[in-house]
């Protein structure tokens, strides 16, 4: 569950700990420190959020925790515009420099920074996991009776899908099930790096029983990061409409009805699923395996294609083959039409 951001990494840059980053200031406190060279080098920085996390108009404020326990403030500019994943208990990788002041250096000793220009990764703590799914046994959301799909006695079956703005999920969810004619497929981009909103949007979505389901699927990596947050489970989880989680792991499907590996195969399952309600009802015939053996079709159908073609440029190539025997054989009879004639016109 790893957070990429986009960028180019300085491939120069040192991977350094907290304690090597505070030697290193020590060892050039001095007048020249801050035309040395050391200043102005980016590194690489890990430890695990142990602080409240500052958000401001500049930008982002926290402090990290090495394993061994060191501490090291941490400033991300505004600028650098990727703040998801900075959350308490996080484990985090981060990218840039030092973050000092020219004037009163001794006395901003105790404040030295780290200043990040990127969130390389983010992580989800072993202890903050354990807490997360602590609290959710304690409310009895990790063995709530999953809930089923309806799809009697409705005209339509309103399946929202809530996804990355860069994200063709829904295109491939629609372009699966408009054949049936029974999904009405809605569309809600995430544009906020906030769970509490995320939270406040599964609410309202919630509202009046409106949606016969919910997925959430291709989610890229800065908003994957808010379905591992408390607030956002506990969302998901007191929802009334059946829940789909297909965007890779993360702490969200733990308390999903329904977890799938991507939009399509959430799709497919949901097609299987219509398909075996109205079979049940003897509306239509029900091919079995069905949802499971989709991608085995595609792929025997691709493996037929390729036999075909690959009979076809045998034949010719067979075909090619029979043609330029013939011709060799024909040749060899004119060459020897024509030594005979050579022959007989000589002994003449």
């Amino acid at each position: 569950m790893a957070v990429k951001e986009p960028g180019k990494i300085n491939a120069e840059a040192e991977k350094i700990s907290i304690d090597e980053f505070r030697n290193l200031f020590m060892q050039n406190l001095k007048g020249s420190f801050f035309k040395n060279d050391v200043i102005k080098k980016n590194y690489y920085l890990e430890g695990t959020i142990c602080s409240d996390v500052e958000r401001h108009k500049y930008g982002t404020s926290f402090k990290i925790q090495s394993d061994e326990g060191s501490v090291m403030n941490v400033f991300l500019p505004k600028k650098s515009g990727y703040h998801s994943g900075i959350e308490p208990g996080n484990k985090i990788n981060l990218f840039g420099m030092f973050n000092i002041y020219d004037n009163n250096v001794e006395n901003q000793f105790n404040f030295i920074e780290f200043k990040a220009s990127k969130i390389i990764e983010s992580d989800v703590s072993d202890s903050k996991r354990e807490a997360i799914l602590s609290a959710l046994n304690e409310k009895g959301f990790l063995h709530k009776q999953k809930k089923d799909f309806v799809f009697q006695n409705i005209d339509f079956f309103k399946l929202m899908i809530i996804s990355s703005k860069d994200s063709t999920a829904s295109t491939e969810v629609t372009n699966c099930l408009k054949s049936t004619g029974f999904f009405e497929v809605s569309m809600h981009y995430i544009d906020t790096y906030k769970s509490d909103d995320i939270a406040e949007l599964l609410n309202s979505m919630d509202k009046n029983n409106y949606y016969d389901a919910i997925m959430i699927t291709g989610i890229g990596s800065l908003e994957k990061r808010l379905f591992d947050e408390l607030n956002v489970i506990e969302a998901i989880a007191g929802m009334n409409s059946p829940v789909i989680t297909a965007m890779g792991r993360c702490l969200a499907d733990e308390v999903a009805d329904i977890t799938e590996d991507g939009p399509l195969t959430a799709a497919r399952m949901l097609l299987y699923a219509y398909k075996e309600s109205k079979f049940k009802n003897n509306e239509s015939p029900l091919i079995t395996n069905e949802h499971n053996s989709n991608l085995f079709i595609t792929l025997t159908q691709e493996k037929e294609d390729l036999e075909r073609k690959l009979s076809s440029m045998f034949s010719d190539k067979v075909t090619l083959l029979n043609k330029v025997q013939s011709q060799q054989r024909i040749m060899l009879l004119l060459s020897f039409v024509c030594i005979i004639a050579v022959i007989i016109s000589f002994v003449n």
